[in-house]
């Protein structure tokens, strides 16, 4: 459902006020929150509301894209506003692994320069800090990229960081990105990960290959 808030557009979960409310303390500084990672780009907190803890996440313009992204704003949903719509599609669809993303709110104006989004907090341990990984927990890690792929989201970076063991032994999917599912975006999925993860998953695959070719195009173009 869409609102607004001051300078921001929301789209909310539900309508459910709650979660405008816990935007608006953190906008105006009346909640407390504890920045967990920061780069130019975004920044991620840890807000707690009601014995509630939530994550936030803040995306900041990219200098480098500033002109096709703000191009994209124009025309096209803002990165948060991508995320939620990813997020609600797929529990709705019954794929709960994917993080779930309460609202979405972008910073009125021609262009969208900044934007959040209110994310459940996942109670766990992030798959990077479980040591060395047996080939079965790769398989499950891997089945989860799949079933990611099928319900139109892309990782982007599916490296340990990305991927929390909860306590109730699920693999859930912290962050991914806003595109939308094509075989050239699922390969570099599979690419990266087998990798990272020194796996061999559909090697023969046409996604795959496809991303193969296009590294070895860049390599060819770089001499």
């Amino acid at each position: 459902m869409k609102d607004s808030l001051g300078d921001f557009n929301l789209y909310i979960e539900n309508g459910d006020e709650k979660f405008k409310e816990i935007f608006s303390r953190f906008i105006s500084k009346e909640i407390e929150s504890e920045v967990v990672a920061q780069n130019k780009y975004s920044s991620v907190y840890f807000l707690e509301f009601n014995g509630v803890k939530y994550v936030l996440k803040k995306f900041n313009e990219n200098p480098k894209k500033k002109i096709t992204r703000g191009l994209e704003c124009m025309f096209f949903k803002s990165t948060a506003r991508k995320m939620f719509d990813k997020s609600q599609a797929s529990h709705k669809a019954g794929f709960s692994k994917v993080v779930k993303i309460y609202l979405a709110a972008d910073k009125k104006g021609i262009v969208t320069k900044e934007s959040y989004i209110l994310m459940e907090f996942i109670d766990g341990i992030e798959v990077e800090k479980l040591g060395r990984l047996n080939n079965s927990f790769k398989t499950r890690l891997f089945n989860v990229l799949e079933k990611m792929h099928e319900h139109n989201i892309i990782s982007g970076d599916p490296n340990p960081k990305n991927f929390i063991l909860s306590k109730d032994g699920r693999i859930r999917i912290i962050d991914f990105t806003k595109r939308d599912r094509n075989p050239f975006y699922c390969g570099k999925d599979i690419g990266i990960f087998n990798r990272i993860y020194e796996t061999n998953f559909k090697q023969n695959s046409l996604p795959l290959l496809l991303y193969n070719l296009e590294i070895l195009k860049k390599c060819i173009f770089r001499k």
